[in-house]
């Protein structure tokens, strides 16, 4: 044996025992005395993998690959590394170049069908789960991943399936716990699909993920208690957006202020930041100075919400501060449950001078004027589900007595013969508020329209996916968050005919 295949077998019992840096330095020596070889740079590779440096692993595991096309090990990892950072092309190239190496290696195609699932090539990626599967029946990731494509497919029932298959195998394997819940729901299995959840916590406690995915189905069941609680866990989720939100001052617990400045920032959507805004005013009166981050194009509605201070876009540094939160955390803060709900005042108000003007665009002839939206950010994780074709608001664009106004921003040419399209007029929020004090009634999926409306304290019949988002809970045609909503809900994934039909019957009484 010579001195760098000596320096490597060091190096790969250093990594064993987790001694990353000796571990490097072993290799590095190995590459001082033999720079081309293949295996220190897969060592290597491996080490930054671990370490967390990715863009070195992705260097050094080419390197390896490139000396030594035959290592189908490091061409699987080189493909793990670039699926983490999001480079699924070059991951797929990588793991069918493995797969040629070794066509036998179930983890290769499990690994490939999950970077195919995530580009949605779902018939690509379930071959190659089943491969995977083919060649190891006991594969639990490959089990996994099929019922993750599956439940992409609609198919929650065989993905359920695939998931007990799993837990059948190895009980205490979270993620088909996590991953059961979310298909159960789908199922419109509520209560199991949080029991699920909290089988995934019972086996791991403090993994944020589970502890997320329990608050998510404790809120839709109502039990905001706890749900608020595990909802918080998100800040740790290292893909959330709160997680590299780090501040020397302490977090708000709720505790009056006395004055001092608390810090408010909001890491969602402009619908999110429109609903929990109204918790502002509840700070204030706790003696709260609150400052908010919010996105640009809210401004003009939040300067003049009760409770809100200053205003300061994502991005921007903000003013010293003595505490903060998340916006999304207040009702947990607070204490906020479906009982305690402040009473509602209408929040969010329309500039009056954009509201004269809006009066000529939509007149006031008789008719009943109902503003409509048919899809949301087509970028949001569940637009597939949540958002509709235009053409089935046809039947309602022929009532007597109503005329329907396209309050639809990003679907240019959309609109239905007869609607009167105002999407070239709303250039902001602040535009949309104003067009909404003209109208009679809204018709919107649930986008930020629909908080807006509600917000403002306007009639709105919100059109509601299955399985809800947690925010509109079960069972009910109401919601404690906006008195004026009215919610017509799927009574099965995917069923839009039946809420529409309910729809047009209750515009019908309506008119």
């Amino acid at each position: 044996m010579d001195l760098a295949d000596a320096q490597v077998d060091i190096a790969v019992s250093l990594l064993r025992a987790g001694r990353l840096n000796d571990a490097a330095q072993a290799c590095q020596a190995a590459l001082r005395a033999s720079p081309d070889h293949a295996r220190a740079w897969a060592v290597l590779g491996e080490i930054f993998r671990q370490g967390g440096q990715p863009g070195d692993a992705v260097q050094a595991y080419r390197k390896a690959v490139a000396l030594y096309p035959g290592q189908g090990e490091t061409l699987n990892a080189l493909g793990v590394v670039l699926t983490n950072l999001g480079r699924l092309d070059e991951a797929i190239e990588s793991y069918r170049a493995a797969i040629a190496v070794r066509p036998n290696d179930a983890g290769a195609h499990n690994n490939l069908g999950v970077a195919l699932l995530t580009l949605e090539r779902l018939d690509e990626a379930e071959d190659a789960a089943r491969r995977a599967l083919a060649l190891d029946a006991r594969h639990l990731s490959a089990q996994n991943t099929l019922g993750n494509i599956l439940l992409q497919r609609g198919q929650a029932g065989a993905a359920a399936e695939a998931y007990r298959a799993v837990l059948d195998i190895e009980p205490r394997y979270v993620q088909a716990h996590m991953n059961l819940g979310r298909a159960l729901a789908e199922l419109g299995c509520f209560e199991d699909a949080r029991d699920s959840a909290e089988r995934a916590v019972a086996v791991q406690p403090d993994l944020p993920e589970a502890r997320f995915n329990l608050g998510i189905q404790q809120l839709r069941l109502g039990d905001f208690a706890n749900g608020w609680a595990n909802y918080a866990w998100r800040r740790r989720m290292a893909a959330h957006p709160l997680f590299d939100r780090s501040y020397d001052e302490p977090s708000w617990d709720g505790a009056e202020l006395g004055g001092r400045t608390l810090f408010l920032y909001n890491e969602q959507g402009a619908g999110d930041a429109i609903q929990f805004v109204r918790f502002a005013a509840l700070a204030a009166r706790r003696g709260a100075r609150v400052v908010l981050e919010a996105p640009k194009a809210l401004h003009a509605l939040f300067c003049g919400v009760e409770g809100v201070d200053a205003l300061i876009a994502p991005g921007d540094a903000p003013p010293p501060f003595d505490v903060h939160a998340a916006l999304l955390d207040l009702p947990m803060i607070l204490g906020i449950s479906p009982e305690t709900f402040p009473p509602f005042e209408a929040y969010l108000h329309a500039d009056p001078a954009r509201v004269e003007a809006w009066a000529a665009r939509i007149p006031d002839d008789g008719a009943r004027r109902v503003g409509v939206v048919w899809a949301g950010n087509p970028d949001h994780r569940n637009d597939r589900n949540r958002s509709i074709a235009v053409e089935r608001l046809l039947p309602l664009s022929k009532r007597d007595g109503v005329r329907l106004y396209s309050l639809q921003v990003g679907r240019d040419g959309e609109a239905l013969e007869g609607m009167m399209d105002l999407a070239p007029l709303l250039t902001g929020y602040g535009e949309t508020a104003a067009a909404l004090m003209h109208l009679d009634l809204v018709i919107t999926v649930d986008t930020s329209v629909a908080h807006l409306a509600g917000a403002m304290g306007r009639d709105a019949w919100t059109l509601i996916a299955s399985p809800p988002d947690w925010r509109w809970m079960l069972g009910r045609d109401d919601t404690p968050w906006y008195p004026t909503m009215r919610l017509f809900r799927q009574t099965d994934p995917g069923g839009w005919d039946g809420v529409l039909a309910r729809v047009a019957d209750a515009l019908t009484g309506w008119t």
